[in-house]
């Protein structure tokens, strides 16, 4: 992420899930894929996980049934961090049921999970052109985008979202970065604050509000709000980072140096830990050249 002023991140994978429910269009007469499925759940509630979807693949019904079977079977390798298997999986359901949203929009999760994002990006779209009312799709599609850098698709795909039709606070997080990222700083401080509102423990509402303030050049309104993400989360990375980075270049660069290194110890992924303690680095050598500079001319003088 671009380290310099970070948005907080927007946890793609299973804010907005959901599943179709089984056997809901099957014929009667005990054709339907209903109890297989049964059987398969308490299979992989027992650990028989390779029985359980064996049991899915292998089953032979109606076309609709069969992709119901499919899908259950893709929920399951999802439940057990198999994304990739869960994509082959929804393709065989798609067969029987090639038009269905919430199979597109699973696959489009699928496919995040396995770290295939344009794959992804293409499998939304797609999911609303099929059901351009389906909420959810753009909220998850938005926040692709939007984590890509794609800040103008991400925008478009979610301008027709009525802001006050919006009770997630994450959704509202996404909405006023998309917002901040056009200009409007005050409508992203607004959607920040709904935010806050609605789950007051969430430190990310605070975060975005602390980078808005940053970016009004209001660097005393950006550290209390970083403050009071850190009062929610201790360990909130991106914001002990801001702050620590505020800090430093504000001249209190021993608290600032122990944030900044409190950031880049509990970073959570490698890049980002990376790309971190590159600033931090860059930070540290230019205050020592400055240093080394003030020395150089003191022994001229």
């Amino acid at each position: 992420m671009g380290i310099d002023r970070v948005l907080a991140p927007l946890l793609i994978a299973a804010v907005f899930c959901g599943c179709s429910a089984p056997d809901s269009e099957e014929p009667p007469g005990g054709s339907g894929a209903g109890p297989v499925i049964f059987e398969a759940l308490r299979l992989e509630s027992d650990g028989e996980i390779g029985q359980a979807l064996a049991l899915l693949t292998g089953w032979a019904g109606p076309p609709a049934s069969q992709s119901r079977a499919f899908e259950a079977a893709a929920q399951i390798a999802r439940r057990q961090e198999q994304p990739g298997q869960a994509v082959t999986y929804l393709d065989h359901a798609l067969e029987g049921r090639p038009h269905e949203p919430v199979l597109l929009y699973q696959r489009g999760e699928a496919l995040l999970e396995a770290g295939w994002e344009r794959q992804a990006v293409d499998q939304l779209r797609e999911c609303l052109i099929r059901d351009k009312g389906r909420r959810r799709t753009r909220l998850l599609l938005g926040t692709v985008l939007f984590e890509m850098g794609r800040y103008d698709e991400a925008a478009d795909c979610l301008d027709p979202i009525d802001p006050e039709s919006v009770a997630d606070a994450r959704a509202l997080i996404l909405l006023g970065s998309v917002r901040f990222k056009a200009g409007s700083s005050g409508d992203a401080l607004a959607l920040f604050d709904r935010a806050g509102r609605v789950d007051p423990a969430l430190p990310d509402a605070d975060f975005n509000r602390a980078v808005v303030f940053e970016g009004e050049k209001k660097p005393d309104l950006a550290e209390k709000a970083y403050l009071a993400a850190l009062g929610k989360d201790p360990g909130h990375v991106p914001s002990l980072f801001n702050l620590g980075r505020l800090l430093w270049t504000r001249g209190e660069r021993e608290e600032g140096q122990r944030l900044l290194d409190a950031a880049c110890d509990g970073a959570a992924d490698v890049m980002t830990e990376r790309s971190m303690k590159s600033t931090r680095d860059r930070l540290l050598a230019e205050a020592e050249e400055e240093e080394g500079a003030g020395s150089s001319t003191d022994n001229t003088n």
